[in-house]
């Protein structure tokens, strides 16, 4: 995208589209989510969760002691009818570490084996000897990422045989490798939870992530690293794009940071326009979602956490900019897609966008082009800034 076509835009217009967009769309498609998470949790995920903890003591799923309708630990909205949870196993282990492959081998950054030091357990049917490349003492036990996701969809299912949905609610179980997604059909009109198993580690900060925190700023302060810390990270059972067959690898999550630093719901307030940010190009990128793979969420959340970092100010965000951010942000966006390069918020050296074939990211970059054309050219009769669905 050219320099001068981002001086010459109607910045004026643009605003007015995404407050159309905000009000008629975003905001719509929230408050219904809210209600179709508050019903999900409460009469099906809950129960589920409970259940698989009953039929099997090692996969307990820890249930959150307070939920509204509004926030639930753990969730995260994909789109519309997507949702993804974490459930924290903390009946598996008692006491367990992780050897972070990435501060090693770059090409496993966000990934590492998940040690077991104790169980109460017996383990036998989800550990894998140590890979070549594993550092661990010599009684650890190495936890296989592929076995546990696999054995939680089963309990998954067998939980969903036995719990008893009331009149107009239906959960069916279903493993797509890696996720074990539950479909809740509620007065017909289909919502998919992805449940994904995790176990935290509190107090403790992977040596791959040792440079984050180096840097603050007005939005990112001391106080506000410290605080991540503290939370510290989870490690999930997802495949490794750079070693897709080494099932022992799980992937750090920051789940519980991005939300902190995300935090503020307002979209009125300048903090809650940096969500707002993030909220449109999720909401794009659903509503072109077959064109824009392997694009995902998670990209996008990234970009704009990286885009904060370059905005620190409130003032950057103030209503009257908000146009500009969110340019700003398409800008960016074609760029990481053209250079194939897109660091992690929390691990710099690792690029999300490394596994992607550059041909198709350049394909996906004219799209992203065509989608700026569409908002800028127009704003107030955009196609993208008028669909019918969104989150």
């Amino acid at each position: 995208m050219a320099d001068d076509l981002r001086t010459n835009l109607n910045f004026e217009d643009i605003n007015h589209g995404l407050a159309r967009f905000r009000d008629n769309v975003i905001l719509k498609s929230r408050e219904e989510s809210r209600k179709i998470i508050s019903t999900c949790i409460e009469k099906v995920i809950l129960p589920v969760l409970t259940k698989i903890g009953e039929i099997e003591k090692r996969f307990h799923c820890s249930v959150p002691s307070s939920m509204n309708a509004s926030y639930f630990e753990g969730l995260k909205v994909s789109a519309k009818n997507e949702f993804e949870l974490m459930v924290n196993l903390d009946h598996l282990t008692a006491f367990k570490s992780f050897d972070d492959l990435g501060n090693r081998e770059s090409k496993y950054a966000c990934y590492g084996y998940l040690l077991c030091k104790h169980s109460y357990h017996n383990l036998s049917d989800v550990v894998v000897s140590p890979p070549p490349n594993c550092k661990h003492d010599k009684d650890d036990q190495v936890i296989s990422a592929l076995k546990v996701r696999k054995h939680f969809a089963e309990l998954a299912s067998q939980a969903c045989s036995h719990i008893k949905c009331d009149e107009g609610l239906q959960v069916e179980a279903q493993f797509r490798d890696p996720y074990t997604v539950l479909k809740i059909t509620m007065d017909d009109k289909a919502y998919y939870f992805e449940l994904v198993p995790s176990l935290p580690f509190v107090n403790a900060w992977p040596p791959s992530a040792e440079d984050f925190g180096v840097r603050t700023n007005e939005w990112l302060t001391t106080d506000d690293v410290r605080e991540i810390k503290q939370m510290g990270y989870s490690v999930i059972p997802m495949i490794c794009p750079a070693d897709p067959k080494n099932e022992a690898l799980w992937r750090i999550s920051f789940s519980k940071a991005e939300k902190y630093v995300m935090r503020y719901e307002d979209f009125g307030d300048p903090r809650g326009r940096r969500k707002q940010c993030s909220s449109f190009l999720k909401t794009i990128r659903e509503a072109n979602k077959e064109a824009m793979r392997p694009l995902v969420s998670y990209h996008l959340k990234t970009l704009v956490l990286n885009d904060c970092m370059k905005w620190p100010k409130d003032e950057s965000w103030t209503h009257e900019l908000l146009s500009q951010r969110f340019v700003g942000l398409l800008w960016h966006l074609d760029d990481a897609l053209e250079r194939r390069k897109l660091p992690h918020f929390f691990i710099k050296k690792c690029n999300l966008l490394a596994p992607y074939d550059m041909v198709d990211l350049q394909e996906l970059a004219t799209k992203v082009k065509d989608i700026f054309n569409d908002i800028v050219v127009n704003p107030l009769t955009s196609s993208q800034l008028n669909i019918k669905q969104g989150h």
